[in-house]
C-alpha cells in the first residue's frame, strides 16, 4: 500500500539530521521542513498515523466488503443450477420457490 504522508530523514553531512513531512495534495508531492529535532518528529509522525487510522482503517473494511461480495456471487453462480432443479431460486439473497406460469 502507498504511503499516503510521512515523515522523512535526510542527512545533511556528517553530524546533521534533518527532517520532514512529505505528502501529496491534488497529485503533486508537498514537502515540508520540520527542523533537527527527532523528538518533534517522532511527535508529528505519531500524530499523522491517528489521523491515517480511521482512512487505512475503512479502506480495509472495502476491500473486505469487496471479497465477501465476489465470493458470494461466486456461491450464489455455484448454487443456482441445483436451486433450480428442485424448483427454487434467488430472489437477492433469499431462496424462494419459482411460480408456476398461469
Amino acid at each position: 500500500m502507498a504511503r499516503q504522508g510521512f515523515v522523512s530523514a535526510e542527512r545533511r553531512g556528517p553530524n546533521c539530521t534533518v527532517y520532514k513531512l512529505r505528502f501529496r495534495k491534488d497529485g503533486r508531492q508537498q514537502v515540508r521542513y520540520l527542523g533537527t529535532s527527532a523528538e518533534s518528529a517522532a511527535a508529528v509522525e505519531q500524530e499523522l498515523q491517528k489521523l491515517q487510522q480511521t482512512i487505512r482503517q475503512r479502506r480495509q473494511m472495502f476491500e473486505l466488503y469487496e471479497a465477501m461480495r465476489k465470493q458470494l456471487a461466486d456461491v450464489k453462480e455455484t448454487l443456482r443450477p441445483l436451486l433450480l432443479s428442485e424448483g427454487f431460486d434467488f430472489h437477492g439473497f433469499s431462496m424462494r420457490k419459482t411460480r408456476r406460469a398461469k
